[in-house]
């Protein structure tokens, strides 16, 4: 079975994010810890999307990603810039192919949350945070969106 249209949108999502310098791995909806070794990280989730509206012929449709970000640096201060430098490099990487490989027609920078600190073994500075991204696409009509 060939995957529908969101699935297509996320794969492109998630190849547009592995692109980025620097970044250690991608994941799409991963469970469970990531590691100290496999930091920087990305995990892509799923953030469900509101009801479509109907055009002549097809219908568009906008998804929720939610990018959960694992970063790690050596002090407080170099984490911080991490954050920031991966900020700036997701942007660039989404806004150099808004259609993430002819599957979108637009993707949108929402919501970013904080960088929370925590702890992590292996990891002198280490911080999660979580940003939106909305996934713009049409489908004709009858095609499977998800």
């Amino acid at each position: 079975m060939t995957a529908s249209h969101r699935e297509l949108a996320f794969a492109g999502l998630k190849a547009a994010l592995a692109g980025i310098a620097g970044m250690g791995k991608v994941y799409r909806g991963r469970a469970g810890a990531i590691a100290a070794a496999d930091l920087p990280a990305i995990v892509i989730r799923d953030g469900g999307n509101p009801e479509p509206e109907n055009f002549t012929g097809e219908v568009a449709y906008q998804a929720s990603a939610l990018l959960e970000l694992h970063l790690a640096a050596a002090t407080d201060e170099a984490l911080q810039q991490s954050f920031t430098d991966t900020l700036a490099d997701i942007a660039a990487a989404l806004q150099a192919d808004i259609t993430l490989g002819g599957v979108t027609e637009d993707v949108i920078e929402g919501a970013t949350g904080e960088l929370v600190e925590a702890a992590k073994e292996g990891a002198p500075c280490y911080g999660v945070a979580e940003l939106t991204w909305i996934l713009k696409f049409t489908t004709p009509f009858g095609q499977p969106r998800a």
